[in-house]
């Protein structure tokens, strides 16, 4: 004999309400307020939380990635991404390097065709009236420019990278999987990351959600 079956769409909205705020980046951009304008302390204590000793793989995480080759967040080092409309001009012939965007189940082969990067910009290539972007980002008051710190090994300098979400960056999957790594994040990073991510690209407007409110269901029955 068929049993019907209630949903509670009610509680589905509560759900959906509690993941979708700005108040975790707001939270952060107050934890950080007692270094004020000190942006070389701001950079140090970034630069010892934000990334792994070594790039993640299964074998240095006892196999808890699975069969993952590439994480959300990972920084990597390649000449095979593509970047139009570019902010910030670079020679397409040369080595740049990108921060992973979507979802690490997302970036796995056989997944997407095409991923989403970000590309990371060197903070001391800028020019002057650039530089205050870059004091910007450490702010974590740019909605374009996230900030990453100097990573080890690489050779560009003492200041670290902008990554610049202005622009749109993407690389073909199957090259994406043998592409060189040179960071993953830590868990601060990587939330760091992602409340980026929410605040500036998902976060609604305020009165966006009233005006896109309406009648619905209080309950679903099959």
């Amino acid at each position: 004999m068929a049993q019907s079956l209630k949903l509670d769409v009610e509680k589905l909205l509560k759900i959906l309400e509690t993941y979708h705020k700005k108040d975790c980046w707001q939270k952060t951009q107050n934890w950080f307020k007692p270094l004020k304008g000190n942006f070389t302390e701001r950079a140090k204590l970034l630069k010892n939380i934000i990334y792994t000793s070594a790039p993640l793989t299964k074998e240095n995480t006892k196999g808890k990635l699975g069969e993952f080759s590439v994480l959300q967040g990972d920084i990597i080092k390649t000449k095979a991404a593509i970047t139009n409309n570019t902010v910030f001009s670079y020679d397409r012939q040369s080595y740049s390097y990108y921060v992973i965007v979507p979802s690490s189940c997302s970036v796995q082969e056989g997944r997407y065709k095409w991923v989403l990067l970000a590309r990371l910009w060197p903070i001391e290539k800028l020019d002057s009236a650039n530089q205050q972007a870059y004091m910007s980002a450490l702010k974590l008051e740019s909605t374009k420019l996230f900030y990453f710190p100097p990573i080890d090994g690489v050779d560009v300098g003492t200041l670290g990278f902008l990554a610049v979400f202005e622009e749109i960056s993407y690389m073909e999957n199957s090259l994406l999987q043998s592409a060189k790594r040179v960071a993953s994040l830590s868990e601060i990073g990587w939330r760091l990351l992602n409340g980026f991510v929410v605040n500036h690209f998902t976060r609604p407007p305020e009165g966006e959600h009233d005006a896109r409110r309406c009648s619905f269901p209080k309950e679903w029955r099959v």
